[in-house]
């Protein structure tokens, strides 16, 4: 028999598209301007100008990381405990953190605020003094932008 207190306090962080169905061991969090019904997911979305911003190449990728980072500092600065409690919350349900949005990116392209958000996620994780486990991203397949779906916000 195991000690649970000696058990590691591990956070573990994946992400996937919008679609994505959660396991039973996973707690998924929609982290969208468009559709996050939580204050941590609401917490999370970029705000809408820096979104069409970079869909309209008015902003390349570097400034939208930079951008995004900044909001996410100010927003954490004033809602700490609302990312902590998510973290502890996962962490004692033992439960894999899924970060959603509508992204629709390629195995070759990193450039989506749901990546950004799980290493922030994990660096606030270490900074309290948990491990943190980025799982990859567990979408099935790319839905084509262009699909019904993705203009149901399924």
């Amino acid at each position: 028999m195991t000690d649970s207190r000696l058990k590691a306090q591990v956070l573990r962080i994946a992400t996937a598209r919008i679609n994505h169905k959660a396991a039973s061991d996973e707690r998924v969090l929609d982290i969208t301007r468009k559709s996050a019904n939580e204050e941590a997911g609401r917490l999370m979305a970029p705000e809408w100008r820096m979104v069409l911003d970079f869909k309209e190449d008015r902003i390349d990728w570097p400034t939208y990381t930079r951008q995004y980072q900044d909001l996410l500092r100010k927003r954490y600065a004033r809602y700490a405990q609302v990312f902590h409690d998510l973290i502890r919350d996962a962490i004692d349900e033992d439960k894999r953190l899924v970060l959603t949005c509508y992204c629709n990116t390629g195995s070759d392209s990193r450039e989506c605020h749901r990546f950004l958000m799980a290493d922030i996620l994990g660096k606030i994780a270490r900074q309290r003094g948990y491990e943190a486990s980025r799982e990859g991203d567990l979408s099935r397949h790319m839905v084509p932008e262009t699909s019904p779906q993705l203009a149901l916000g399924i």
